[in-house]
């Protein structure tokens, strides 16, 4: 009966387009997280499923996301390579280190890292790696926060933050780190 409930008043919403999609939204995840009471959800927090798991502070020798420029240098040296991401957003830069990438964008005025991938097992987190079981993701973090084919997901500490292990089904491909919208 929730689940029927609830689908209806996300179709509702959408259908009636009261410009809050995030009522759609809300009641969606309604759907995949039934045993959320409607009491614990606060509609004003974007990142609600967020207190439903502990997030995952991602850092990899001792970078996070956010960090800046000069804090890239500082913790990582100087690196193999500097690309730029593309051409229609010249100030996106990604720093090329052994195996790992950090891209690098402009916002309001300061250079800061807005995600940090992880490519090949010369570079881990928390002990896993390019290479890694989802069995070894699983026992190391816990069950996964949120799945899409190919990929495990975890809440990280930042806002809108994001841990993703890309998968070929058995064993990890690549570990980013980012946050909603890069």
């Amino acid at each position: 009966m929730r689940i029927i409930f609830r689908s209806f008043v996300a179709v509702s919403a959408f259908l009636v387009g009261i410009g809050m999609v995030s009522i759609a939204e809300y009641a969606i995840d309604w759907i995949v997280v039934d045993e959320v009471s409607v009491n614990s959800i606060q509609f004003e927090e974007p990142q609600h499923l967020s207190t439903l798991f502990t997030p995952i502070d991602f850092q990899v020798n001792g970078l996070r996301v956010g960090a800046t420029r000069q804090e890239v240098t500082t913790l990582l040296g100087k690196p193999v390579r500097i690309e730029s991401r593309d051409t229609r957003h010249p100030e996106l830069f990604v720093y090329r280190y052994k195996g790992l990438e950090v891209r690098i964008g402009e916002y309001l005025g300061s250079k800061t890292v807005d995600s940090i991938e992880i490519v090949s097992d010369e570079q881990s987190f928390e002990g896993l790696t390019v290479g890694s079981s989802l069995n070894e993701v699983r026992a190391k973090l816990g069950p996964e926060h949120f799945a899409h084919e190919g990929m495990l997901g975890y809440y990280g500490v930042a806002m809108d933050g994001y841990i993703a292990f890309k998968h070929d089904g058995t064993k990890v491909i690549a570990i980013l780190s980012g946050f909603d919208g890069c």
